[in-house]
């Protein structure tokens, strides 16, 4: 915690000395719980002057400190109760040691209490993570209520166990609960390595499958410009003219299917491809409006909703030719989505529950020669 202080070193050492003789003092001169409550009021303010928290944090870190010097009394009166130490004796041999216990547990639960401290607030673990801090609280509730609790047992050594079994089991639930939270992060995060990996090498695929159809499509272009040569090297005008008509149709489509105007909808469009070659399939799109008030997962939630439909009525026909086209304008301030397709009477397109729930869409459904023709309004 000292990376985080706002004071010097020198300065907060010197008020800290100061604070700790008034402190003193008080707690001399004023036994009881309104002394008490006084030096939690100054050491509060103390460690405002200190840190650059706010004063629920400042209220925190009073309550660990609190709790670490409770837990360090009361083990040190364990242990003066197990071996009859009286208080205030000066010239007992074993005072040199009581006072040398007391330290030394001191030191202990500052250091656990800080990195216990320290867990609570990383910014990783769930805001109700301060609750577990539940555990210490009963046994400084325990320890307040049991009456003259060093001495009112016969045998100490039976406080003694209860006692660090009590503090030590909470230590051990303590950091046992945050490792456990540190844990489920890691496999949190190792789940969303994994889906991005995934992520990643679906879209590899799709890149390569791009790449695989352009290929294909550069080469057969390749092909079919040489024909042409040799065409007119022949003055074969008939199948010059027939390849040169192929050639602008082949191209007209692969660029229809390219070119979309919306880019979830040319993603969309091309993980299709390989079904709009096989089934000999005239895609054309017009996207002539802005798409941005629909969420994109929506948007491909919705096209592939359409494609998905459309190219099931192709695959079940038995059309030489089919055509897909869609159309998307904005008409009185309100988007407007016209899909037109070959159809085979099988089914009957409905919009995902989901996009007619948050937009409230308006879907007209109509066909007219093999055509099937659905409207889809956003009000």
């Amino acid at each position: 915690m000292v990376d985080h202080v706002k004071r010097s070193i020198f300065r907060i050492t010197s008020i800290s000395f100061i604070v700790a003789v008034m402190c003193g003092l008080l707690l001399f001169n004023f036994i009881g719980p309104y002394g008490r409550l006084l030096v939690i009021g100054i050491e509060i303010l103390f460690f405002k002057y200190v840190f650059p928290y706010s004063w629920f944090r400042i209220l925190y870190i009073t309550v660990f400190f609190e709790i670490s010097i409770a837990a360090s009394e009361w083990t040190v009166g364990t242990i003066a109760a197990i071996f009859k130490i009286p208080r205030l004796d000066l010239d007992n041999i074993f005072y040199s040691f009581y006072l040398i216990a007391s330290l030394s547990f001191s030191f202990i639960y500052d250091f656990l209490f800080a990195k216990l401290y320290v867990l609570t607030i990383n910014k990783n673990y769930p805001k109700y993570s301060w609750i577990i801090l539940i555990l210490p609280f009963i046994t400084y509730y325990f320890a307040i209520n049991v009456s003259d609790f060093f001495f009112s047992f016969q045998t100490p050594l039976e406080v003694a166990f209860i006692f660090f079994g009590l503090i030590i089991s909470n230590f051990i639930m303590l950091f046992l609960y945050f490792y456990s939270i540190q844990v489920v992060q890691m496999k949190k995060e190792l789940i969303v390595l994994n889906q991005k990996e995934a992520l990643l090498k679906e879209k590899m695929n799709i890149i390569n499958q791009y790449y695989e159809l352009n290929f294909s499509f550069l080469h057969q272009l390749l092909h079919e410009c040489n024909l042409l040569n040799i065409y007119e090297e022949q003055n074969n005008k008939e199948k010059l003219h027939a390849l040169i008509e192929k050639i602008s149709k082949r191209t007209c489509k692969a660029f229809n299917t390219i070119c979309t105007n919306s880019s979830v909808f040319n993603l969309i469009l091309n993980s299709y491809l390989n079904d709009v070659q096989e089934y000999n399939i005239d895609v054309e799109t017009w996207i002539d409006c802005n798409l941005s008030t629909i969420e994109y997962t929506d948007q491909i939630l919705l096209f592939q909703s359409i494609m998905d439909f459309c190219i099931d009525e192709i695959k079940h026909g038995q059309e030489d030719k089919n055509i897909i086209n869609v159309c998307v304008k904005e008409i009185n301030s309100k988007i407007a989505i016209k899909v037109e397709c070959t159809w085979n009477k099988l089914n009957q397109y409905k919009v995902p529950i989901q996009i007619q729930e948050k937009y409230k869409t308006y879907v007209n459904i109509s066909n007219h020669d093999n055509i099937y023709i659905i409207l889809i309004l956003f009000k």
